[in-house]
């Protein structure tokens, strides 16, 4: 088997000038994105959604964040959307993108907005049919999405089955475990979709999730910020997610009523796909003291101090790091994110957002560059919330002609300059502390009301029902809507850092 390539230390051979200005520009981001990758890439925890003193703002930025979700139809990123809202002389306008480009989103999110637009001329009392019509709709365009999460949620169920039953073996029997083994069993065993999305949207405040929470924190307390994540912990995380199918069209509902004026004359549009730019290729420059030259202009204690510490950090990784900064080369393509996009098509094209609100709604959180790019961008926008993930694959929009006489070139040039140097201060702050990244956790993430302690009591006690093979299942809490939020994330891929043990 061939031995992985690992970053050179010094250049080895003749060192060739980067003399075009674009490629050096972006290899002077690429380096130091790859590098903070492979020392984990997970830089923090989610952030906050953007948060507005008008109440009529926020209920049109959760609208717009609802239709967001429910055009992302399948896992993974292809399908994640990016809606702005434009306020034009004819009406309003949704402008959508999507990280791969589909057809297939505007047509639905057509068919949703006149689901919602009529709605607005019922009584409350007719609601809840535009409820179910509305969620049949969005769970039969997500029947890919939502099947892979419930096989996601059947996976991690299954090992918590298995935990639990090791945990109460030659034990006096507790018989919260025996429901909670139940309890996992009839999720697993759901086929029906809605169903299924209804029966997780019920519990989804119930002591079942409560005791998967307490189970997974028990479990990461022991294994500390470095272990991987309980199954508990991703067992709850799956069951809410599918809770979302059936919260998302609800609360979807519910606001369109407040905002009937952006439904009376409306059209949805596809905003213009960007070509990204060219995957980065390693060169006689792509060398560890390479790229501490151009993070660092002049000799110093804390450049000597920074690469004394990556050497530690790999050579107690066993390499790994410098072996995962190659990989990435070996990566295929780069892709413009959706939001980032939007983000230009307004920019762009000079378009006015509905009251000056430079928001862009997205299906998923940030990633890390999609969020400096937000906060460094001249547009002045709203910056998203953010899962502060690294993923390499990023690319800002391609710049056709980047001379020095280019407005866009110029533009580009600054904000990719303060992005690479916020990703060069993020490896310097890790490598000279020696620590960690972050724990992993997923990308997306969706709200839940929490369970409160006070619920904390043995669900046989209170009236339930008895289901097929002796199965119980307790009826719901009684909670109210938005007492407690909760952000629960999307699985995504593994944390493509390594593990380092200091």
């Amino acid at each position: 088997m061939n031995e992985k390539p690992e970053l050179e230390i010094a250049p080895i051979g003749v060192v060739i000038p980067r003399l075009d200005p674009y490629r050096r520009l972006l290899a002077r981001f690429y380096e130091p994105l790859f590098l903070l990758k492979a020392l984990g890439q997970t830089r923090g925890e989610h952030t906050p959604e953007p948060t507005n003193s008008d109440a009529r703002m926020e209920t049109r930025r959760r609208f717009l964040r609802n239709l967001a979700y429910v055009c992302d139809f399948e896992k993974g990123g292809d399908s994640c959307t990016a809606i702005g809202l434009e306020n034009c002389q004819t009406g309003y306008c949704f402008w959508v993108a999507s990280n791969k480009k589909s057809d297939k989103i505007i047509t639905f999110l057509n068919k949703a907005l006149g689901v919602l637009r009529g709605a607005n001329s019922l009584p409350t009392s007719d609601l809840a049919a535009t409820e179910s019509d509305l969620t049949q709709l969005c769970t039969d365009f997500a029947t890919r999405r939502i099947t892979l999460e419930h096989k996601n949620f059947q996976r991690e169920a299954a090992r918590c089955i298995s935990r639990l039953q090791e945990k109460t073996s030659g034990t006096a029997e507790e018989p919260l475990a025996e429901q909670i083994i139940d309890w996992l069993r009839m999720a697993m065993n759901f086929v029906d979709r809605i169903e299924l999305c209804k029966f997780a949207y019920d519990h989804r405040a119930s002591v079942y999730v409560g005791k998967l929470m307490t189970e997974a924190l028990q479990e990461e307390s022991i294994s500390g910020p470095a272990g991987m994540r309980s199954c508990f912990a991703l067992a709850r995380h799956h069951i809410l997610r599918l809770a979302h199918h059936i919260r998302a069209p609800k609360e979807l509902v519910a606001d369109s009523c407040h905002l009937e004026h952006l439904l009376e004359a409306y059209n949805v549009r596809g905003a213009d796909s960007l070509p990204s730019v060219p995957s980065p290729v390693r060169d006689s420059h792509t060398n560890l003291r390479g790229i501490l030259n151009r993070m660092y202009r002049t000799d110093g204690e804390e450049k000597k101090a920074v690469e004394d510490g990556l050497l530690y950090l790999n050579r107690v990784s066993f390499s790994n790091i410098f072996k995962h900064f190659m990989e990435q080369y070996t990566l295929p393509g780069t892709l413009v994110h959706a939001e980032v996009q939007i983000l230009e098509h307004f920019y762009r094209r000079k378009l006015s957002f509905v009251d000056g609100d430079k928001f862009v709604a997205c299906s998923k959180p940030a990633c890390l560059c999609c969020e400096l790019y937000f906060r460094h961008h001249p547009a002045r926008m709203v910056v998203p919330s953010s899962h502060f993930k690294v993923w390499t694959r990023w690319s800002p929009p391609l710049v056709k002609e980047f001379t020095k006489h280019s407005t866009a070139a110029r533009e580009q040039k600054q904000i990719m300059s303060k992005i690479t140097q916020a990703v060069r201060d993020q490896i310097t702050d890790q490598v000279l502390r020696r620590t960690q990244a972050s724990q992993w956790h997923p990308d997306s993430r969706t709200c839940v009301t929490e369970i409160r302690p006070s619920d904390s009591f043995n669900l046989f006690e209170v009236q339930g029902k008895i289901c097929k093979n002796r199965e119980f299942v307790a009826d719901i809490l009684d909670t109210t809507e938005g007492e407690s939020e909760e952000l629960v994330e999307d699985i995504d891929s593994d944390d493509g850092g390594v593990s380092i043990k200091v």
